[in-house]
């Protein structure tokens, strides 16, 4: 970080930038920002990449912005509270959606929780952790997939169109080298004009019209496409990438050009794995190779061809990846103006035209024009590959751990949905219904279900989310009762009256809440039979209106309370 509030990142990617945080429009809050912002970007954080660096930057100054329109903004970190992330949340939802939004809260939350511990009061702390954990759980599950007759469609489409392009360079390379053997035969020599000083060179002359000087775009782009690769074969080389070798399309976007041979019957070489952290950044890969016929077929045969139709460009772009192309303008003019270069180098988003690709196809899906996505076709392939396994996320993991997979390709594919329905439909049927026993024989022996009473009376005590009768006559133990809080829902004892529903509805919260994180026979076995018990039991005893003006008045602690609950429990 520079003395004038400036961040300098340089990315894993090899892509670098200033931030200026004399930008935010708080004073207060710039310095401390900055810092909390280059631990995001350093070397500890996962920040990798200039996109994940410039999202958490615009991310950050949208909150700084809402705060400094507030009628009495903060005016250093101390200030910052949890009612302005909430304040925050809802303002932003004026403009954008649910997902968006969270994908928005998790990156300021990120960059505030590297503020020292002590800048910052227990509340705000907490609503930091609470905002990132729930963002993580229940933010984007991925996008659906394409149906298996589609993506066949999808696959044929890409490899006609690159069997062309090798076709094509490939037809060219044999034409220049009977040139230079001067095996040309007379029908031949108009063909060859100009191949020696394209391949000599790599530059494209700026062919005329017949007759006049206005240059013809077309023929000069056709003439460059017969040895180097051109801006329209992208589309379908990438699309053919991601479908044999299931990575996504920034992998294959990033393919180095050393690479190690295996017997013959493989490639090995070291993929750019992005978003896995620092340390992580890439992944040892090994793809299959196959035989000539199957070049298309196979992610090690398109690898290896890949590298073949790039060669004659990469010699005058001199890329670091397996990517090179011939973009206009000249060899001179490099990176700035065109000529041969990477054209992932400046940015991995480049837009690549992939459903104007597929409209050329005819490529349709529900009887509509298809769009096409580098996700939707990683998802295909992974979900393919976890059918093909059996639903075993182990064994379908190739190129993410088994969480990642799930949330990210599987769970937002309906196909997977209804499949995995099946498969796990009657567990969770067995689970509630083993807790529902288990609730019943808790009744018997605990004398019968929860009372609700207009009021407790003088003589009862209170206990976590209800009144007891009698604490030293309880079902549980002999003598003072010892049983936790939830197990009043069990007891004869227990009395609940309209002043506990608030925590009752926060302690539904929190155990519904839980259902995500915890494994379902768990949950069942530890909340389950006090959920019963107040969505079964005691909220139809009450009205409507009696429920929303409780739930109105709830103050949310019952997470710090099953805390201290599970605590005990565990050190028993």
């Amino acid at each position: 970080m520079g003395g004038a509030l400036l961040v300098e990142f340089a990315g894993r990617d090899g892509r670098r930038k200033t931030f200026d945080f004399a930008e935010l429009k708080i004073g207060g809050l710039r310095a401390d920002l900055a810092a909390a912002f280059s631990v995001r970007i350093g070397h500890a954080g996962t920040l990798n990449t200039l996109t994940s660096a410039n999202n958490a930057w615009y991310a950050l100054k949208r909150f700084v912005d809402f705060l400094s329109g507030l009628r009495q903004p903060p005016a250093v970190v101390e200030q910052l509270t949890a009612s302005h992330l909430r304040g925050f949340r809802l303002y932003r939802l004026r403009t954008c959606g649910e997902v968006a939004l969270m994908a928005e809260m998790r990156r300021v939350c990120r960059v505030l929780a590297e503020l020292p511990a002590d800048r910052l009061n227990a509340a705000t702390r907490a609503q930091l952790q609470a905002a990132q954990v729930s963002t993580g759980a229940t933010g984007h599950e991925g996008v659906a997939g394409y149906s298996d007759a589609v993506f066949t469609e999808i696959m044929r489409a890409a490899r006609s169109d690159v069997a062309a392009i090798r076709d094509r360079i490939r037809a060219g390379e044999a034409l220049l080298a009977r040139a230079r053997s001067g095996q040309l035969d007379a029908g031949e020599r108009d063909r060859a004009a100009g191949l020696l000083e394209l391949a000599a060179t790599g530059e494209v002359p700026m062919l005329r019209w017949p007759g006049t000087d206005n240059p013809h775009a077309h023929d000069r782009i056709r003439h460059a496409g017969r040895l180097f690769l051109t801006s329209a074969d992208l589309a379908p080389l990438i699309v053919l990438g991601i479908g044999l070798s299931g990575r996504n399309g920034e992998t294959i976007k990033e393919l180095p050009v050393q690479y190690e041979l295996l017997d013959g019957r493989a490639v090995h070489l070291r993929a750019v794995k992005r978003r896995r952290g620092a340390g992580h950044w890439y992944a040892d890969v090994v793809w299959e190779i196959g035989a000539p016929s199957r070049q298309l077929h196979t992610p090690g045969g398109f690898y290896l061809l890949l590298l073949e139709l790039t060669a004659r460009s990469r010699a005058f772009s001199r890329s670091a990846t397996v990517w090179s192309v011939w973009l206009g303008g000249s060899v001179r003019q490099g990176l700035e103006g065109g000529g041969h270069l990477d054209p992932f180098a400046a940015t991995l988003s480049r837009d690549l035209g992939l459903s104007r690709w597929a409209r050329g196809h005819g490529l349709t899906e529900d009887g509509k024009p298809l769009s096409l996505t580098a996700n939707r076709i990683k998802t295909t392939v992974e979900r393919r590959r976890t059918f093909a396994v059996g639903g075993h996320l182990p064994s379908a993991v190739r190129t993410n751990t088994q969480d990642v997979l799930f949330a990210s390709y599987l769970a937002g594919d309906p196909t997977v949905r209804d499949w995995a329905d099946d498969l796990v439909g009657e567990a969770i049927t067995d689970a509630e219904q083993t807790a529902r026993d288990a609730h019943r024989r808790a009744l018997d022996a605990g004398g019968g279900h929860v009372a609700v009473v207009g009021d407790a009376g003088p003589d009862s005590t209170a206990t976590g989310f209800a009144a007891c009768v009698d604490t030293t006559d309880g079902p549980f133990n002999t003598g003072p009762c010892r049983a936790s809080f939830l197990a009043c829902f069990a007891c004869r004892n227990a009395l609940v009256t309209a002043e506990h529903l608030p925590a009752l509805l926060d302690l539904q919260t929190e155990v519904e809440r839980r259902w995500d994180t915890t494994p379902s026979r768990r949950w069942w076995q530890r909340y389950g039979q006090a959920w019963l018990a107040i969505t079964e039991d005691v909220l139809p005893r009450f009205t409507p209106d009696e429920i929303e003006a409780a739930r109105q008045a709830a103050k949310p602690s019952a997470s710090a309370l099953l805390e201290l609950l599970e605590g005990l429990h565990d050190t028993e």
